[in-house]
């Protein structure tokens, strides 16, 4: 796989499962209208790549995708969590070819004018031949 592939295989997975559970905002979509009910942005930031092996003709590519969830104020943090679980779902240890996602982090940003901010990412790393 190609990092152009690593991408595009971690956002279908991403579109496919999550469906219309909310809004998305991505790079490639049309932006959101102002809203006042709960939306996503969904990120894959490609990161380093490292040559591993004793010959030195493999390498990973390595990365994250990063999904910040964006709740109202005021309506609690459950569905903040539930859409944060749905997402760990999605990505925790999946594989396809030579990707593989491993665990999520969860960071609570907390609460910035109208609304609950939520942060989740997941490592990736794709393993070629050079």
């Amino acid at each position: 796989m190609s990092v152009t592939a690593d991408i595009i295989a971690l956002s279908d997975r991403f579109l496919d499962q999550w469906g219309d559970l909310t809004p998305v905002s991505m790079e490639g979509l049309p932006v959101l209208p102002e809203r006042d009910d709960a939306w996503v942005r969904f990120t894959i930031r490609p990161g380093r790549q490292r040559y591993f092996g004793g010959n030195g003709n493999h390498y990973e590519q390595l990365g994250r995708v990063y999904l910040q969830i964006f709740v109202p104020t005021g309506q609690g943090d459950g569905l903040a969590y539930e859409l944060a679980e749905r997402f760990i779902e999605i990505f925790r240890d999946y594989r396809v070819e030579n990707l593989i996602c491993e665990t999520p982090d969860l960071d609570v940003v907390g609460e910035d004018g109208p609304w609950l901010q939520v942060n989740v990412s997941v490592f990736w790393r794709s393993i070629r031949q050079g």
